[in-house]
């Protein structure tokens, strides 16, 4: 899982619109 190496502490914009994307594609 090398896409964790720049998750910092909290949870940036960028992170959140990654997962949900993700999740949008997961459950299409």
């Amino acid at each position: 899982m090398t896409g964790r190496v720049k998750v910092k502490a909290e949870p940036s914009l960028d992170e959140i619109i990654k997962r949900m994307r993700w999740l949008q594609s997961y459950f299409a």
